[in-house]
């Protein structure tokens, strides 16, 4: 588990309301480009990683993507494109590795920022 990434450990009694609002912060701010970015959840046991994936999928499928001027924006583009191919590339591993993706940002576009680099 390593590799220089942070990693969050989510026990069973946790609050998850509040795991599931920290972490969208932590894991999606800034694009998750920055250096205390947290790209890794261990929940512990089944039932923690159940109820934990239950309440994430629709807060990460309500996070708005934009432009750092939009004030409704929880997170805008990478860096550049070859970071949003890296990016990309990691997700195909994983899918080809036998991951199960439940949210996709491959392929997304923010009308009138067509060339943006958004994942």
């Amino acid at each position: 588990m390593g590799g220089a990434k942070n990693h969050g450990i989510v026990m069973p009694d946790a609050d998850l309301d509040q795991v599931v609002n920290d972490l969208s912060g932590a894991a999606f701010g800034s694009a998750g480009e920055r250096c205390m970015a947290l790209p890794v959840v261990v929940p512990v046991g089944e039932k923690t990683a159940l109820a934990l994936r239950e309440k994430l999928i629709p807060a990460i499928q309500a996070l708005r993507v934009g432009v750092s001027t939009d004030p409704e924006a929880h997170y805008g583009p990478v860096i550049n494109a070859a970071h949003k191919a890296k990016i990309e590339n990691y997700i195909q591993m994983g899918v080809d590795e036998g991951a199960e993706l439940v949210v996709d940002g491959r392929g997304f576009t923010l009308q009138g920022h067509e060339q943006g680099f958004f994942v």
